[in-house]
């Protein structure tokens, strides 16, 4: 059986968008979506490219509902002899579910 590796996750922006470059020039856009509710509230790591993190920078923002599907990706580090990890979702696409106002709704809702 072959591996296959995606995530579809709906929540909200539970964190300011950050829009940066990397040196090749890629836009990248790192976020946190929530899912749950109360106690059972999920905070999930996540990363979009390219026109992808454009377009989600300038259409929503912290608050607005949103639909991602992604592939995880496990990060791995070590400091001070302690060894580290955390899973974080890659961003293949969006779908916005709520908008800060209409005017700011795109003409395609799904990237």
């Amino acid at each position: 059986m072959a591996d296959f590796n995606q995530v579809i996750i709906i929540g909200r922006i539970a964190s300011e968008l950050n829009l940066h470059y990397a040196p090749t020039g890629t836009p990248i856009c790192n976020f946190n979506l929530a899912t749950g509710k109360d106690e059972d509230v999920v905070f999930i790591e996540c990363s979009a490219f390219n026109k992808t993190a454009e377009l989600l920078c300038q259409y929503s923002g912290k608050g607005q509902s949103l639909c991602v599907v992604g592939r995880l990706k496990q990060d791995k580090w070590e400091k001070e002899g302690h060894k580290f990890s955390k899973i974080k979702v890659l961003v293949d696409k969006i779908q916005f579910l709520s908008y800060m106002s209409d005017k700011n709704k795109p003409e395609n809702e799904d990237f």
